[in-house]
């Protein structure tokens, strides 16, 4: 069954029945296919919630759409695709919800990709299936934000083609004015998958890095064909590029294959040279390098996917490492974090792998922190720290001095339960190193014997984890919101993330032992 549409708005809302079984859906213009994407597929009754994804280039023309195999559930789902001038992002279920950790309306959500500082706006693009739950149809989703708290979803800046799907990638600062781009034109790079869908494998597209260009205000991408990075290795991936002053060129790290990256330098991001090719056993995916000041000069920190750096020096054409490998997180949630492009600090927002039990989206990103490096015992060690946003947003929550009794109720926030609150937990003594977070049937309690912060899910649902807590540490800080939990020690070397599966119906309870070492905030 095929249907003929003439598209007269701004974008097509598309039913999303189901999760695991989905159908390919053609976009055909006079016979010629112009877009495909799997759409998951389900009785009428069964839909999920609705997608919008953009349609303005084929605004004024018919479209033929039509299912790769018609079954009854095609048909029925056939008639309910419609039209809207509005980008629709209504969301059927958020009782646990977070609200200052960017979720998606709808739709899977995993690495950030092209965060840019432009114009006093944060830009977040991420990776993205606007019209199922899992993996696949990978596109650039976007969102905007002032302060980074606080985001808005805007629509889909480019979707995936002909060529592959739309991989990570990066935003660049275009200093150079690159090409005969406009001068306002902004700049990023991404990952072709080429092989990773349907119509890619039929195209015979390898996988490349590619320039895209926006210019309006980075609301839409546009691959620039003349740009670009053919394929060295089968899926060589996740370029992220920087200006490099001294040697007055552009640099790339990127992922090659294994525990293997690439250093590549350009004048003016088309041509590529590979000055250094290294491996770092179990590091892999989504590097970044950058440079941090130290109390000894400049460092440069080369940072993967899980978290995983090595301090250094660079040129401009070649990184040495000065020390062993070590990581930045202390639990396995967070993955392919990124930093920021066009601002002072080095902020980074890292994936954050929740499941979301029950919701129409899967993802969350975390609170964004900025990076700093500080030495102890003669070895550079990267930190983190929530940024000056956030701690302008924070307020007395609740005093506890005033509580009697070995637990405090900790209520939530206009019925949001225990959202938006952070624990400021001061244990400079051994002897008042007590503390549990009581949360239903889930439990954050410290050992400060084993140096370990422990957390406990549902029984079937999240086995027990935990994260290090060296001795000396003085403070931690812990940060709930919806169903994350993010953990800071006060000087930034410890960080960690859990997520809960319970919703927030019971009263969260604080067990402290010395309630004048404990501090309450709310958040945004």
């Amino acid at each position: 069954m095929s249907r003929k549409i003439r598209i007269e708005k701004e974008f097509l809302v598309l039913p999303a029945a189901g999760q695991m079984s989905t159908r390919r859906l053609f976009f055909r213009q006079d016979g010629e296919k112009v877009f495909e994407l799997d759409l998951p597929v389900g009785k009428k009754d069964e839909i999920r919630f609705y997608a919008a994804i953009p349609a303005e280039k084929w605004k004024g023309r018919e479209l033929s759409l039509e299912f790769e195999e018609s079954t009854p559930e095609t048909e029925e789902l056939m008639e309910c695709i419609t039209q809207s001038d509005e980008y629709e992002q209504k969301d059927h279920s958020d009782a646990l919800r977070p609200s200052i950790h960017f979720t998606p309306a709808y739709g899977w959500m995993n690495d950030p990709n092209g965060l840019l500082y432009k114009n006093g706006e944060y830009h977040m693009y991420f990776q993205y299936n606007p019209v199922n739950d899992i993996w696949g149809n990978m596109s650039w989703g976007h969102a905007v934000s002032k302060d980074l708290l606080h985001w808005k979803q805007e629509p889909p800046a480019i979707l995936p083609g002909k060529d592959g799907a739309i991989f990570s990638g990066c935003a660049v600062d275009n200093r150079e004015k690159v090409g005969a781009l406009a001068e306002n034109a902004w700049i990023f790079y991404y990952t072709c998958g080429g092989g990773a869908s349907a119509w890619s494998r039929e195209n015979k597209s390898p996988f490349s890095q590619k320039l895209a260009y926006s210019t309006d205000g980075g609301k839409s991408l546009l691959t620039y064909e003349a740009g670009g990075l053919p394929c060295e290795q089968d899926e060589d991936r996740d370029p992220k590029i920087y200006w490099h002053e001294e040697s007055n060129a552009y640099y790339m790290v990127l992922y090659l294959s294994g525990s293997d990256f690439g250093i590549y330098r350009s004048k003016d991001l088309f041509c590529w040279e590979k000055t250094q090719e290294l491996t770092f056993d179990g590091m892999m995916e989504c590097p970044d390098l950058f440079p941090l000041e130290t109390g000894q000069g400049r460092k440069w920190v080369f940072l993967s996917a899980d978290g995983s750096y090595i301090v250094g020096d660079f040129d401009g054409f070649q990184f040495k490492p000065l020390q062993e490998k070590q990581s930045v997180y202390g639990t396995d949630l967070p993955y392919a974090g990124q930093t920021f492009v066009g601002t002072e600090e080095k902020i980074l927002v890292k994936w954050l792998r929740t499941w979301n039990k029950d919701e129409t989206y899967t993802g969350t990103m975390s609170v964004p922190t900025e990076l700093g490096l500080t030495e102890k015992e003669g070895k550079y060690i990267l930190t983190q720290k929530f940024t000056e946003n956030f701690e302008m947003q924070k307020k007395i929550f609740m005093e506890l001095e005033s509580y009697q009794g070995d637990e405090i109720e900790l209520r939530g926030m206009n019925g949001r339960g225990t959202a938006e609150l952070e624990i400021t937990w001061d244990i400079k003594n051994p002897d008042e190193r007590a503390l549990e977070l009581l949360l239903g049937k889930e439990k954050l309690r410290y050992q400060a014997e084993e140096e370990q912060l422990v957390f406990t899910g549902d029984a079937g649902i999240n086995e027990e984890k935990s994260m290090t807590v060296p001795k000396d540490t003085e403070r931690l800080r812990i940060l709930s919101d919806g169903p994350i939990l993010e953990v800071l020690s006060g000087d930034g070397r410890v960080y960690g993330a859990f997520e809960l599966n319970e919703k927030p119906e019971d009263v969260w309870k604080l067990r402290v032992r010395n309630r004048k070492m404990v501090r309450i905030y709310t958040v945004g």
